[in-house]
Protein backbone atom coordinates (compact mmCIF):
# COMPACT_ATOMS: atom_id res chain seq x y z
CA UNK A 1 0.00 0.00 0.00
CA UNK A 2 1.17 3.51 -0.76
CA UNK A 3 2.09 5.96 1.96
CA UNK A 4 -0.42 8.55 3.10
CA UNK A 5 1.70 11.39 1.71
CA UNK A 6 1.74 9.81 -1.75
CA UNK A 7 -2.00 9.22 -1.61
CA UNK A 8 -2.59 12.79 -0.41
CA UNK A 9 -0.46 14.00 -3.29
CA UNK A 10 -2.54 11.98 -5.79
CA UNK A 11 -5.73 13.51 -4.44
CA UNK A 12 -4.34 17.05 -4.50
CA UNK A 13 -2.94 16.60 -8.02
CA UNK A 14 -6.30 15.34 -9.28
CA UNK A 15 -8.09 18.35 -7.76
CA UNK A 16 -5.41 20.73 -9.07
CA UNK A 17 -5.80 19.31 -12.58
CA UNK A 18 -9.57 19.70 -12.55
CA UNK A 19 -9.46 23.33 -11.37
CA UNK A 20 -6.18 24.37 -13.03
CA UNK A 21 -4.71 25.70 -9.78
CA UNK A 22 -2.25 24.73 -7.06
CA UNK A 23 -4.43 24.39 -3.97
CA UNK A 24 -1.43 24.02 -1.66
CA UNK A 25 -0.31 27.63 -2.02
CA UNK A 26 -0.84 29.91 0.94
CA UNK A 27 -3.67 32.23 -0.08
CA UNK A 28 -7.28 32.98 0.80
CA UNK A 29 -8.39 33.64 -2.77
CA UNK A 30 -11.68 31.87 -3.51
CA UNK A 31 -10.20 30.40 -6.69
CA UNK A 32 -7.75 28.44 -4.49
CA UNK A 33 -9.80 27.99 -1.30
CA UNK A 34 -12.63 25.98 -2.85
CA UNK A 35 -10.34 23.42 -4.54
CA UNK A 36 -8.32 23.19 -1.30
CA UNK A 37 -11.51 22.49 0.68
CA UNK A 38 -12.52 19.83 -1.83
CA UNK A 39 -9.06 18.22 -1.62
CA UNK A 40 -9.30 18.21 2.19
CA UNK A 41 -12.73 16.57 1.91
CA UNK A 42 -11.42 13.75 -0.30
CA UNK A 43 -8.34 13.21 1.85
CA UNK A 44 -10.66 12.84 4.83
CA UNK A 45 -13.00 10.56 2.88
CA UNK A 46 -10.42 8.18 1.42
CA UNK A 47 -7.43 8.19 3.75
CA UNK A 48 -7.04 7.23 7.36
CA UNK A 49 -5.18 10.36 8.42
CA UNK A 50 -5.87 12.71 11.29
CA UNK A 51 -7.47 16.09 10.75
CA UNK A 52 -4.18 17.64 11.86
CA UNK A 53 -2.19 15.69 9.23
CA UNK A 54 -4.74 16.60 6.59
CA UNK A 55 -4.40 20.29 7.42
CA UNK A 56 -0.62 20.08 7.78
CA UNK A 57 -0.35 19.05 4.12
CA UNK A 58 -1.82 22.47 3.23
CA UNK A 59 -0.10 24.41 6.05
CA UNK A 60 -3.42 24.69 7.87
CA UNK A 61 -4.68 23.45 11.23
CA UNK A 62 -7.33 20.85 12.03
CA UNK A 63 -10.01 23.51 12.55
CA UNK A 64 -9.60 24.60 8.93
CA UNK A 65 -10.12 20.99 7.82
CA UNK A 66 -13.30 20.78 9.92
CA UNK A 67 -14.54 23.99 8.29
CA UNK A 68 -13.68 22.61 4.83
CA UNK A 69 -15.62 19.40 5.52
CA UNK A 70 -18.66 21.41 6.59
CA UNK A 71 -18.46 23.63 3.49
CA UNK A 72 -18.20 20.71 1.06
CA UNK A 73 -20.97 18.78 2.84
CA UNK A 74 -23.18 21.88 2.65
CA UNK A 75 -22.60 22.04 -1.10
CA UNK A 76 -23.37 18.33 -1.51
CA UNK A 77 -26.59 18.60 0.51
CA UNK A 78 -27.67 21.92 -1.00
CA UNK A 79 -30.84 22.09 -3.05
CA UNK A 80 -29.70 25.31 -4.76
CA UNK A 81 -29.25 25.25 -8.53
CA UNK A 82 -26.23 27.52 -7.97
CA UNK A 83 -24.37 24.60 -6.35
CA UNK A 84 -25.16 22.09 -9.12
CA UNK A 85 -21.89 22.76 -10.94
CA UNK A 86 -19.92 22.22 -7.71
CA UNK A 87 -21.85 19.02 -7.01
CA UNK A 88 -21.02 17.76 -10.48
CA UNK A 89 -17.33 18.63 -9.99
CA UNK A 90 -17.32 16.75 -6.68
CA UNK A 91 -18.99 13.69 -8.23
CA UNK A 92 -16.56 13.69 -11.16
CA UNK A 93 -13.60 14.00 -8.81
CA UNK A 94 -15.00 11.25 -6.60
CA UNK A 95 -15.34 8.98 -9.62
CA UNK A 96 -11.80 9.77 -10.88
CA UNK A 97 -10.22 9.40 -7.45
CA UNK A 98 -11.75 6.01 -6.80
CA UNK A 99 -10.14 4.82 -10.03
CA UNK A 100 -6.74 6.46 -9.41
CA UNK A 101 -6.18 5.58 -5.78
CA UNK A 102 -5.49 1.90 -6.43
CA UNK A 103 -8.42 0.75 -4.35
CA UNK A 104 -9.04 -2.94 -3.74
CA UNK A 105 -11.15 -4.98 -6.15
CA UNK A 106 -13.95 -5.01 -3.59
CA UNK A 107 -13.93 -1.21 -3.42
CA UNK A 108 -13.77 -0.84 -7.19
CA UNK A 109 -16.80 -3.13 -7.58
CA UNK A 110 -18.77 -0.43 -5.79
CA UNK A 111 -18.12 1.73 -8.83
CA UNK A 112 -20.64 -0.02 -10.98
CA UNK A 113 -22.31 1.26 -14.10
CA UNK A 114 -24.94 3.16 -12.11
CA UNK A 115 -22.35 5.74 -11.00
CA UNK A 116 -21.46 6.42 -14.60
CA UNK A 117 -25.10 6.56 -15.71
CA UNK A 118 -26.04 8.96 -12.90
CA UNK A 119 -23.09 11.20 -13.76
CA UNK A 120 -24.22 11.37 -17.40
CA UNK A 121 -27.81 12.07 -16.37
CA UNK A 122 -26.72 14.89 -14.08
CA UNK A 123 -24.70 16.46 -16.90
CA UNK A 124 -27.81 16.39 -19.10
CA UNK A 125 -29.96 17.75 -16.27
CA UNK A 126 -27.61 20.73 -15.95
CA UNK A 127 -28.31 21.36 -19.62
CA UNK A 128 -32.06 21.22 -18.97
CA UNK A 129 -32.58 17.78 -20.50
CA UNK A 130 -34.61 16.30 -17.65
CA UNK A 131 -36.31 13.68 -19.78
CA UNK A 132 -33.37 11.27 -19.36
CA UNK A 133 -34.12 10.76 -15.69
CA UNK A 134 -37.53 9.27 -16.55
CA UNK A 135 -35.96 6.90 -19.10
CA UNK A 136 -33.42 5.41 -16.68
CA UNK A 137 -33.74 1.69 -16.14
CA UNK A 138 -32.79 0.74 -12.61
CA UNK A 139 -30.00 -1.83 -12.56
CA UNK A 140 -30.38 -4.35 -9.72
CA UNK A 141 -27.50 -4.93 -7.28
Amino acid sequence: MQTSKKMMSKIVNTVNTMYGVDCTINTRRRKIVIPRQIAMYFIYKYLDVSLASNGEYFNRDHATVIHALKCVNNIIESKSKYDDAFKLDIKELDYDLRRHLSLSDEEIKKLDIRDEIMLIIEKYNLLGLNYLKDKLIVIPN
